[in-house]
């Protein structure tokens, strides 16, 4: 979001191609950590159609996108009739002028409201908060869970878990050991296979 809402504001090709670099990279972050949390928090038998949900949103934002140049400048020719029209801003670089960066910084602003949400809704994982050892913590995540799906559960049993199995030690994360795994091993044609297909899609 902040790096979408900064590409209005940039002054030269270099500028614009790192800004969205940091798009690219704040996509790249989010992905994989939401279908990670969604595998682990949702029930078993809507957690295809949960997921599912979540990649039909992807068309859903283009269409947005597609909006906005329809009501923000539809003939890419910097006029600023619309903005008055529907009472939204002009760019904050240029203001007498509803272009592009009028778009980005518009096409932003539903991250900003999903990140409102998820620090209201979304709770840690309660396999991470045991395996670091924050028992208390991951039976009040447990415990909300269950209340949100008119459930009970019995929490009394997560100090044994966290004593069991190699996750009572845990270990640093290291993202130089992450890249390796990655570009190693058997990994490696399934890396650079996804990355060709992202990089087609967007």
């Amino acid at each position: 979001g902040c790096f979408g809402f900064a590409t209005g504001v940039a002054l030269d090709p270099v500028m614009m191609v790192s800004l969205r670099f940091g798009v690219g990279l704040g996509c790249g972050i989010g992905f994989p950590s939401v279908y990670t949390i969604v595998s682990e928090v949702c029930p078993t038998h809507v957690r295809g159609s949960i997921t599912t949900l979540m990649i039909g949103f992807m068309p859903l934002g283009e269409i947005f996108a597609a909006l906005l140049v329809l009501f923000v400048d539809k003939d890419l020719d910097h006029s600023q009739e619309l903005c008055e029209m529907f009472e939204h801003w002009p760019n904050l670089l240029r203001p007498v002028e509803c272009t592009w960066r009028t778009m980005c910084e518009l096409s932003s602003l539903p991250a900003f409201v999903f990140l409102a949400f998820s620090t209201m809704l979304l709770t840690e994982s309660p396999q991470y908060l045991v395996a670091h050892g924050r028992i208390d913590d991951a039976r009040l995540v447990l415990q909300r869970m269950a209340r949100r799906n008119g459930k009970t559960v019995d929490t009394g049993d997560l100090g044994d878990c966290a004593m069991e199995g190699p996750s009572a030690s845990p270990t640093t994360y290291s993202f130089a050991d992450a890249l390796g795994q990655l570009v190693g091993g058997g990994m490696l044609c399934t890396v650079l296979f996804m990355m060709c297909a992202h990089f087609t899609k967007d």
